[in-house]
């Protein structure tokens, strides 16, 4: 700063010395401006000049210098004006953002001494209700107290009445122990009656079989029995006359058949009717033909029963051998399904152990023993052939045949 000012009063004397020159140049100094310089003191004083004349464009080159320092300081004070400016526009904005957030902390303030309020009206309300239930529970409790005292008084009543019933208990014990008593009397009692039921039991089973063997009898008269067929585990038939006392009545003019199975309590287990066709004679019953009478296709009077089974019965001369010739080998009885095969799809075969017609060896089917001369299947179907089972099982029972 202080070299600022000495430079302002340098340049005011150099300009008061220049603003002298035209004075002394009106007084008829040279033109150049130098005329007025003569004498000895001006001599000094042009020496003088001439000395600060170096000095003096210094000074102007300083001059320069300052000028162009100024011009920056000129600028950069223009800028810092607009940095005042801009940011005394955003002192402006920030106030105007202030004002609007204290209008809203305002607002808030508002709201939340509303809210505070309610919430005081809220407790105070409740404060009430509370004080109500206090109210309900303290009469309660004295309600309670009362009740309790109420049961007390029964309870106390009561111990009286138990100890009545307890009385009550033990008498009813010795009644009910003399009661059991009784009962165990009437138990050997009740067992002793069960002992004679069973003996009762037993007489009636033999009532019921001698009223079986007396419907037997009946049936031998009244609905042409004319065989009775009793299966064994033994051998039971011996001959080939088995079954000519049918062939007679046949021949005698009966006209239909009927054949039941009989287990050995008489529960009927098959039962089945049926019509005869052609004429009968020992030799040819339903086939008419005595050779290969084994062959189901031959049997041309077979029997077609109410049940849809077909029955067939070989002659008294029929002669042929093997697992499946057996069975045309004098008098044997065959019944097969509705769809009878080689020596397949039998129901129930009837047979003598043995063949009785060119040999006595015991017959060829699959599985063949005394014990099957009545063989059945529980229904199902069977077979003979040795490599085609399923086989019969021997029925332990009899075989009925009528001719009516």
């Amino acid at each position: 700063m202080n070299k600022l000012v000495r430079l302002f009063m340098i340049v005011g004397f150099i300009l008061s010395f220049v603003s002298v020159g035209p004075v002394f140049a009106a007084k008829g100094g040279n033109s150049d401006n130098t005329s007025f310089l003569n004498g000895k003191p001006f001599a000094t004083l042009n020496a003088d000049i001439q000395v600060n004349a170096s000095g003096i464009e210094a000074l102007q080159a300083e001059t320069a210098y300052l000028q162009t320092t100024v011009n920056g300081l000129t600028i950069s004070l223009s800028n810092l004006e607009d940095t005042v400016q801009l940011n005394s526009d955003a002192i402006t904005e920030l106030q105007e953002d202030l004002d609007a957030t204290n209008l809203e902390l305002q607002g808030l303030k508002t709201q939340v001494n509303n809210h505070i309020t309610s919430v005081n009206l809220s407790i105070v309300a409740l404060q009430g209700q509370i004080d109500d239930l206090q109210d309900q529970v303290d009469n309660l409790t004295a309600n309670l107290a009362l009740q309790l005292a109420g049961l007390q008084d029964a309870i106390d009543a009561n111990e009286t009445n138990i100890s009545g019933l307890l009385t009550n208990v033990a008498t009813l014990t010795a009644q009910v122990l003399v009661v059991n008593n009784t009962l165990d009397n009437h138990e050997s009692r009740l067992q002793d009656l069960e002992g004679k039921v069973i003996v009762i039991e037993a007489a009636m089973v033999q009532i019921e079989v001698r009223l079986l063997s007396v419907e037997g009898v009946m049936h031998s008269h009244d609905d042409g029995l004319c065989l009775s067929f009793v299966n064994t585990a033994a051998e039971d038939v011996t001959d080939n006359d088995w079954f000519d006392t049918c062939v007679a009545a046949a021949e005698n003019g009966g006209s239909s058949i009927r054949v039941a199975l009989k287990d050995q309590t008489g529960n009927v287990v098959y039962e089945a009717t049926g019509q005869i066709v052609g004429a009968w004679t020992q030799n040819h019953i339903t086939a008419s033909s005595t050779s290969s009478q084994w062959n189901v296709d031959l049997h041309d009077q077979r029997i077609i029963l109410d049940n849809g089974d077909l029955l067939v019965i070989s002659g008294k001369s029929a002669s042929n051998g093997g697992w499946m010739g057996s069975h045309g080998n004098g008098y044997g009885i065959r019944i097969y399904s509705s769809n009878p095969g080689y020596a397949a799809n039998f129901r129930l075969i009837v047979y003598p152990y043995k063949q009785y017609v060119g040999s006595t060896n015991a017959r060829s089917f699959a599985d063949w023993s005394t014990n099957k001369e009545i063989t059945w299947h529980n229904g199902n179907l069977f077979t003979t052939n040795p490599s085609i089972p399923p086989f019969g099982s021997g029925f332990q029972g009899t075989f009925e045949f009528y001719v009516n």
